[in-house]
């Protein structure tokens, strides 16, 4: 089994925006595989591709993933109240958002050389 599933990915060419969704199996998580994708999908997203802003949402309950977009620099932008239905309990969606400004700043603008820490060429 791969550790992580890609979900949805969306671009908008025309506003310059891109949004994806991913999940690592249980059995790989806490590993640094979603910041390392997620830091890989940005940096494809902003400085390969040239877009402007990333979109991206979790579940309210999701502590680690809200806390994961924080540490990269997303900011919060909205909530989706009882938008998701899971273990028999409707959760709130948060709304997440990072300019290529915002990702600059904390991960700096130079020409990146997409290479995972697993030595793995993407």
């Amino acid at each position: 089994m791969q550790p992580i599933t890609m979900g949805h990915t969306y671009c908008d060419e025309r506003n310059g925006t891109f949004s994806c969704a991913f999940r690592i199996f249980r059995p790989y998580r806490r590993q640094g595989y979603a910041r390392e994708t997620f830091t890989l999908l940005l940096k494809y997203g902003f400085h390969e591709l040239r877009y402007q802003k990333a979109n991206t949402e979790t579940i309210a309950s999701n502590d680690a993933s809200i806390q994961l977009h924080r540490s990269l620099g997303f900011r919060e932008e909205g909530r989706r109240r009882h938008n998701v239905f899971t273990d028999g309990q409707y959760f709130d969606e948060i709304l997440f958002g990072m300019t290529r400004e915002e990702f600059d700043a904390l991960h700096g603008t130079r020409n990146y050389l997409l290479l995972t820490t697993r030595g793995t060429l993407l």
